[in-house]
């Protein structure tokens, strides 16, 4: 019995000794992107989520880790560039990319994102890397409470050809990308 107890304090006494690695939501959350932990000289990517809310998906390269945020900023854009932050993942593959339109399979009707491998096509060297792929890591979005989820079954991640990487701001926003996706999907005639 007094060796157990003398086992037990000694472990909990050396897990004092290093630092507990705190998660991305109690490191971010409650921040915002004008914070110093926050600032990105390197990738940035800011996409809407839900115009409603005045909510985007916010990406940062920061020098340890990739940063994936749920922010929401008190009028539009264009007035609080700072936003606060609601929730938060952090992703260390240092390879893959970030796409804020990713697709899962069993429920397309949610906004999704994630990173994926972009390999280079061997067959067309010329284009460069891969625009889609299965996503190494990825989390749909509860857009009601604002907070990042699991997601179930295969993701795909399609880097968008004219939607967040236009420039152009035309109202839309990752809601309703994944809403239109799911009424084209529906309303194609059988194949035969």
């Amino acid at each position: 019995m007094l060796r157990s107890a003398a086992l037990i304090v000694g472990t909990l006494a050396s897990l004092s000794f290093f630092p507990t690695r705190l998660s991305a939501q109690q490191k971010y959350i409650g921040l915002s992107l004008c914070s110093p932990e926050l600032k990105s000289y390197r990738s940035r990517l800011g996409v809407r989520l839900d115009r409603a809310q005045h909510a985007y998906v916010e990406y940062r390269e920061l020098t340890t880790t990739r940063v994936v945020m749920i922010v929401v900023y008190a009028d539009d854009f264009d007035k609080d560039h700072c936003g606060s932050v609601r929730d938060a993942r952090e992703f260390h593959y240092s390879k893959a990319g970030f796409d804020p339109e990713c697709i899962e399979s069993l429920h397309p009707e949610n906004a999704t994102v994630g990173f994926f491998d972009q390999k280079v096509d061997l067959n067309h060297p010329e284009r460069g890397a891969l625009m889609s792929g299965p996503a190494v890591q990825s989390w749909k979005i509860d857009v009601k409470k604002l907070k990042f989820l699991p997601t179930s079954g295969v993701v795909t991640c399609v880097v968008p050809n004219g939607h967040s990487n236009n420039g152009n701001d035309d109202g839309s926003d990752l809601t309703t990308w994944a809403h239109q996706r799911v009424v084209k999907k529906t309303s194609l005639p059988p194949v035969r």
